[in-house]
């Protein structure tokens, strides 16, 4: 991974026998890199949901998981009614 993207932005990978550090160098650089993508992945998101606190954080996992719950019983319910009329 370290070579082609060196080769992408015109750089020699290991230049002057210096492997190590080198490689250490641009796999943080990859590493920080896509850090800095996923942040700004996740800003463009909240932005698009409008999302501004932590209270609107906390207020859409606690809806999530209303949600989710209410989903459970749901299919809890569907079941039992299939089961009972297998019954009959």
């Amino acid at each position: 991974m370290v070579k082609p993207t060196a080769t992408e932005h015109n750089l020699t990978p290991f230049a002057d026998g210096h492997r190590a550090p080198l490689e250490e160098a641009a796999k943080q650089y990859l590493e920080d890199r896509s850090w800095m993508k996923l942040m700004g992945y996740g800003q463009e998101r909240a932005r698009a949901l409008g999302i501004t606190t932590e209270e609107d954080i906390d207020r859409l996992i606690a809806e999530s998981r209303s949600e989710q719950r209410a989903r459970i019983v749901l299919d809890n319910e569907a079941l039992r009614s299939v089961r009972s009329s297998d019954c009959i």
